[in-house]
């Protein structure tokens, strides 16, 4: 009796262990689909892969396979999100479907492009408030805090970038191509208009050599010196008038520190001009 007792047990078990399993099974449900790039620029007669993912409800990523299509006769894609764009600018909509349930984004396409980049000086800090132009037009685009600039709407073709000159700042220009749907590298490294040649700093004073970089003449030229401790608290500091400047003309220097410097762990170097 105890024997039978047993077996049965172990087949109610085992078969309730079983049902459990068969009740845990199934694929996960497709909720929504999410394709990428999402609004793109797309160039005429170029090509786009398009990629798509698919989540659960809860926003687990899961597998899925994808049935690609876009709307109207202004491309083609295929089963991979491949796109194919034709001859004609104008608005579409892509979309991927999966279990049911459909994600789209839009793109355009366009005959022109776009030229993007970050203006920065010799020491590779980014400069903001550059005027950017492109060669025979009037409008400029100035650079933003971290000293990037966007022009969009560029002919395909070959374009001089060039910058403003400041009074710190030589005017620099760079040649790009840009082609349609696509942004052109457009970063430059400003060219210093006034330089130290060579300089002697102690904690009292510095002097030296600076020489005018630039192609014209240079009134008030002012040269000054900061020192910061290793703290990066200031440390003194001092100027120095050098005056004007010709083209290419190097002239000496005697800056005094008032007050005396304590620590020079950092020392910076920095000019300014009346006229250039």
């Amino acid at each position: 009796m105890l024997k039978h007792f047993f077996f049965r047990s172990f087949v109610i078990c085992h078969l309730t262990f079983v049902i459990f399993l068969s009740g845990c099974g199934g694929d996960p449900t497709v909720s929504s689909i999410v394709i990428s790039p999402a609004t793109p620029s797309i160039g005429i007669n170029k090509t786009q892969q398009f990629t798509a993912a698919a989540y659960d409800s809860a926003g687990t990523q899961i597998t899925a396979t994808f049935t690609w299509s876009v709307n109207g006769s202004l491309g083609t894609i295929d089963s991979n999100g491949l796109f194919t764009a034709g001859g004609t600018t104008g608005t579409i909509v892509i979309q991927a479907a999966s279990g049911g349930i459909t994600g789209s984004t839009t793109a355009s396409l366009v005959s022109t492009g776009s030229i993007a980049g970050t203006i920065t000086n010799s020491s590779g800090n980014k400069i903001s408030g550059i005027a950017v132009f492109l060669t025979s037009t009037p409008t400029f685009w100035a650079t933003s805090s971290g000293g990037n600039y966007t022009i969009s709407g560029v002919p395909a073709g070959s374009w001089e970038v060039r910058t403003a000159g400041t009074d710190i700042y030589l005017s620099t220009t760079k040649e790009v191509t840009v082609a349609t749907g696509e942004a052109a590298n457009g970063g430059i490294v400003l060219g210093d208009r006034f330089s130290v040649q060579s300089d002697s700093v102690n904690l009292s004073s510095a002097t030296g050599t600076a020489i005018n970089n630039g192609t014209t003449e240079a009134t008030g030229v002012i040269i000054t010196y900061s020192c910061l401790n290793a703290l990066g608290q200031p440390s003194g500091s001092g100027y120095s008038s050098i005056g004007t400047m010709s083209p290419g003309q190097a002239k000496s220097f005697s800056v005094l520190f008032n007050p005396p410097a304590t620590d020079q762990t950092i020392v910076t170097r920095t000019f300014a001009a009346t006229t250039y």
